[in-house]
């Protein structure tokens, strides 16, 4: 089984709240040895491990007791049914790395783990309690007889904002990506050699370094027709860079940047990459050789993930 190593991009869409102080909020969050213990899906994050990255992991706990062989001997192929140990449980592991500086990392994912999708789901959600948080800290400094509902929604405004993420993908792969969408909602294209249509731009032309153009599409418009139409267009166009905007099944957010980059940015063998995990505290998750390999793997890409991108 190979494990690869897959692009992504995080934004905090906020005046008063940034993608460092939740970093920093989520690294300070003592290990819950209890949702260890259950069947839970735990984010680790180490916000001071590195000067430019921030380094964490996504552990899934499974809830299983046993677990299935298959043995071979005589002739035969035999389903071999064993229980895990006492205190013991199967787990999964994704390791992630963010640049602090621009928002974009790397995740290491292998078939059955963790997905990005999962894992950017799982990230938002915690921004959310982490925003939540803050306020109900604020509000609680107000006296209750001064606790009125203006004060509380202005402090709510203060404090509003998401964390918004996006996947790194080829042009290539753009049409299999779009049309696992529920929907789509726009598509925005750049263009290095734009043709300058309009009279009253024409002058500009020998000006201009490139175009930036956007489609907003209907609700209900048929996300296979779009899929195709779009992926067709960003050849034809010859598009530098571009991103669509849509929804997944359960009604969240998606976006789909697209880059000159390489679908993944490595590959491992998982049992090689599993041995280097053996006996790892995951206290001490951030010393893991994957972490190191993620980081060595953006920095052989610095001019996709220490560049800051433009929105």
């Amino acid at each position: 089984m190979q494990v690869r190593l897959l692009g992504f991009r995080f934004d905090v869409d906020s005046r008063n709240l940034s993608l460092d102080s939740f970093a920093a909020a989520v690294s300070a969050q003592p290990t819950d040895q209890k949702a260890a213990q259950a069947s839970q899906r735990l984010l680790f994050l180490d916000n001071k491990c590195h000067s430019d990255y921030h380094v964490g992991m996504v552990v899934t706990v499974k809830d299983q007791k046993t677990f299935c062989r298959l043995v071979s001997g005589n002739g035969s192929l035999l389903v071999k049914v064993d229980e895990l140990e006492l205190d013991t449980k199967l787990m999964e592991f994704n390791f992630f790395v963010l640049n602090k500086a621009t928002g974009t990392g790397l995740y290491q994912y292998y078939h059955q783990s963790c997905s990005l999708s999962s894992f950017g789901y799982l990230v938002t959600k915690r921004f959310r309690e982490y925003r939540e948080s803050i306020i109900q800290a604020e509000i609680e400094k107000i006296p209750l007889d001064d606790r009125s509902d203006s004060r509380v929604n202005k402090i709510r405004k203060h404090f509003k904002g998401q964390l918004k993420w996006e996947m790194l993908v080829r042009a290539e792969k753009l049409e299999e990506l779009i049309a696992e969408l529920a929907r789509v909602k726009s598509f925005e294209w750049t263009v290095a050699t734009p043709a300058v249509r309009q009279e009253y731009f024409k002058p500009l032309a020998p000006y201009i370094r490139n175009q930036k153009s956007k489609l907003a599409f209907t609700v209900g418009a048929p996300v296979n027709t779009l899929a195709k139409a779009i992926s067709a267009a960003v050849v034809k166009l010859g598009a530098i860079k571009g991103r669509i905007e849509g929804q997944d099944a359960e009604g969240l957010d998606r976006v789909l940047r697209i880059l000159n980059n390489p679908e993944n940015y490595g590959e491992y063998d998982y049992d090689d990459l599993a041995g280097k995990l053996h006996n790892l505290d995951l206290t001490q998750f951030q010393k893991a050789w994957v972490a190191t390999e993620l980081i060595k793997a953006c920095k052989d890409q610095a001019h996709i993930f220490e560049t800051p991108m433009q929105p």
